[in-house]
């Protein structure tokens, strides 16, 4: 084999190389993040709550603010939920806005820190709406979740991910998860169908399903049969 044969063969040698690892990149997601101070991105929010007397609706906007880096690669956050509106009955409400908190998150975009016991607190569900285990998902596989918090309800998490697809630098990650605390009398239902960017691994958009719904997760409302949640990542 002459030169030119030689180069010839090591190019599609080197081609084929390229396309495999192409090809394995594309079969894992992993949620790890990479925070950038100032970087600050902006979701939409719908929910919606049913119950056997009439139907809750509420929107509203949540950002969220790096404001300060760690060595090993967490970050402090800012975040902010204003513009909610709620309509029960037909009667539009706008809500007070909250203000800003500032918590310690870990680079796979889980916080870490505990709410200040004089802020809002929001329903627990909404901190596993979206795909937070640190293990990267495998195309096609299960990975089992079980998690608890170190708060003052002694909460409990177990279920199941499942990277379902990965098309145009988005991951597909399908959840469900059961969710126990201390004074819970059933587990609460949480399925979620969550789009994740491949790249930053930040999340473009969450759909997710809640039943069996503990009566403490909204206080000041009857009793709910499902609250559906849409959160959806604002073009910059």
């Amino acid at each position: 084999m002459d030169y030119n044969g030689v180069v010839k063969v090591r190019n599609v040698f080197l081609s084929v190389i390229a396309v495999a690892a192409v090809a394995v990149a594309q079969d894992t997601f992993s949620p790890l993040r990479t925070y950038v101070v100032g970087e600050k991105d902006v979701y939409s929010m719908s929910m919606k709550m049913e119950s056997e007397q009439y139907d809750v609706t509420m929107t509203g906007k949540m950002s969220y603010l790096v404001k300060k880096l760690y060595d090993n690669g967490d970050a402090d956050l800012e975040t902010k939920v204003y513009n909610v509106v709620m309509n029960a009955m037909g009667q539009e409400v706008q809500q007070p806005e909250s203000p800003a908190q500032v918590r310690r998150y870990n680079k796979y975009g889980v916080p870490i820190e505990k709410v200040d016991p004089k802020a809002p607190k929001q329903p627990t569900f909404m901190n596993f709406l979206a795909y937070r285990n640190g293990a990267t998902l495998k195309l096609g596989e299960s990975m089992p979740i079980q998690e608890e918090l170190n708060d003052e309800a002694k909460t409990k998490v177990k279920g199941k991910a499942k990277l379902d697809s990965i098309s145009d630098g988005v991951a597909k990650v399908v959840t469900q998860l059961d969710i126990t605390s201390k004074n819970s009398s059933k587990p609460m239902h949480v399925e979620s169908i969550s789009y994740l960017d491949t790249k930053s691994s930040k999340l473009n958009r969450v759909e997710s399903k809640v039943t069996n719904v503990e009566q403490s997760a909204t206080p000041g409302l009857p009793g709910l049969k499902s609250i559906t949640v849409v959160l959806q990542r604002d073009k910059s």
